[in-house]
């Protein structure tokens, strides 16, 4: 960031979780990753800024989202 390189970008996500606490859980999970900010939430979607985006990211949020799905899922 301090030199300038970063490449900052906004996209969506899908977000599948079905209760105000597993979207709360995810949007949470994203802005914990290093780079990441959850900045709005639509109908089943998050818009996320990051620093730094590639299409990797997109897979690595699928798997957490799945993830944070199962557990709102277990727990019901």
């Amino acid at each position: 960031i301090l030199r300038g390189t970063s490449d900052p970008e906004i996209f969506e996500v899908p977000a599948n979780q079905s209760t105000a606490a597993g979207l709360a859980n995810y949007a949470n999970s994203i802005t914990l990753t290093p780079g990441t900010l959850t900045v709005e939430t639509e109908q089943g979607d998050f818009q996320i800024h990051a620093l730094a985006y590639s299409d990797e990211d997109l897979e690595a949020l699928a798997d957490m989202d799945r993830r944070v799905t199962a557990i709102e899922t277990e727990r019901a």
